[in-house]
């Protein structure tokens, strides 16, 4: 049986879920390189795939690279083993990214509020 156009269709569209799904991780490693030990402390809630229960929403509490393994992990509110990146699905990953991204931002910008000494006559 020939490819016909929705197969083409449904390929390329798998292709740049899969590039989009590489792009993400590699931003979230070089975002968890800025933060202390790679690790980042969140507070979001997303969908995960329970294999007892289906698909369930949890709260994620930390986000770490995982350097023995090369693998970056997610620490779940009542799940006692971290879950793996990749075991997400692409909206999760979505907010994690996200909300990591927001943590950096809101540290760097802090940091630069703090850093400089107010001079004298300056008014905040």
């Amino acid at each position: 049986m020939e490819k016909d156009k929705f197969d083409v269709k449904k390929i390329y569209i798998e292709q740049k879920i899969f590039e989009a799904g590489m792009m993400m991780s590699n931003f979230v490693v070089e975002l968890l390189e800025t933060f202390p030990e790679m690790k980042c402390a969140i507070e979001v809630q997303v969908s995960y795939n329970d294999y007892e229960k289906g698909y369930v929403a949890v709260d994620a509490e930390s986000v770490f690279f995982n350097s023995e393994t090369e693998l970056i992990n997610i620490a779940l509110r009542d799940i006692e083993a971290p879950v793996l990146w990749d075991d997400l699905d692409l909206s999760a990953r979505d907010i994690i990214l996200n909300e990591i991204h927001h943590k950096y931002k809101s540290d760097l910008i802090y940091k630069n509020l703090t850093s400089s000494a107010p001079k004298e006559g300056d008014w905040h």
